[in-house]
């Protein structure tokens, strides 16, 4: 809060974007014979044959059914998974500033939200490329109706002007001008 004083930042509640590379993402085929109501319990279930590097109960995280068809007998579900001691102790740095969270997302939806528009895919088979220019390189996302299948970091060739170790106050910004 001391900061947000000295720097004249007059704020109470914050949205948070988080970068992909701070969440776990893929695509799950769940049954078709397994209701949308209950996919959350199923995932949550150790018998349900899903292979997930980490517990999901120690996570936070989102679960929503994709347009995208690979089998007849599955439907696609996006995962965005969090692990929850990340998630509290960024609950907890906000607590003590004494600034209330409105809401916390993922760099790719934010994106998405914010340039999504219905007109832009008229149907279940088109999608949307997001190209995310940072510094240390490029996040692809593709999205459906529904929004996110697919993110991923891809390696960016940069030409560095200045000497190794140096910055300059002129390139030291987190994105590259288009």
């Amino acid at each position: 809060s001391d900061l947000l004083i000295e720097e004249n930042i007059a704020t109470k509640r914050v949205a948070i974007v988080i970068p992909p590379d701070s969440v776990y993402t893929r695509l799950i085929e769940i049954p078709k014979t397994i209701r949308e109501n209950k996919v959350y319990e199923y995932l949550c279930n150790p018998k349900s044959l899903i292979q997930i590097p980490f517990q999901l109960n120690k996570s936070d995280f989102t679960i929503f059914k994709t347009t995208y068809k690979e089998d007849s007998n599955n439907n696609l579900y996006f995962l965005t998974a969090i692990p929850k001691i990340a998630m509290n102790n960024l609950i907890k740095t906000f607590d003590v500033a004494n600034i209330e969270i409105n809401f916390v997302e993922t760099a790719f939806n934010s994106l998405r939200r914010l340039i999504f528009d219905e007109k832009i895919i008229q149907n279940k088979e088109e999608y949307l490329l997001f190209l995310d220019f940072s510094k240390q390189c490029t996040y692809l996302t593709i999205s459906d109706v529904n929004g996110p299948i697919f993110t991923e970091r891809i390696s960016s060739i940069r030409s560095f002007p200045t000497k190794i170790g140096e910055l300059n106050a002129k390139e030291n910004n987190e994105y590259l001008p288009i």
